[in-house]
């Protein structure tokens, strides 16, 4: 799998959290996924 460079919005801050939309949003990856790789440990912290 070959990792590319998430487009970080200007307006968006380092001390905001992201809700999980957001974040499915940002990293370009389906919720469905994301919710497979927190269900088995594994994906990005």
């Amino acid at each position: 799998m070959h990792e590319q460079p998430i487009h970080v919005p200007q307006e968006w801050h380092d001390h905001d959290l992201l809700t999980f939309e957001q974040f499915c949003t940002l990293i370009h990856i389906p919720p469905r996924t994301v919710r497979d790789w927190r269900r088995r440990s594994t994906g990005p912290r």
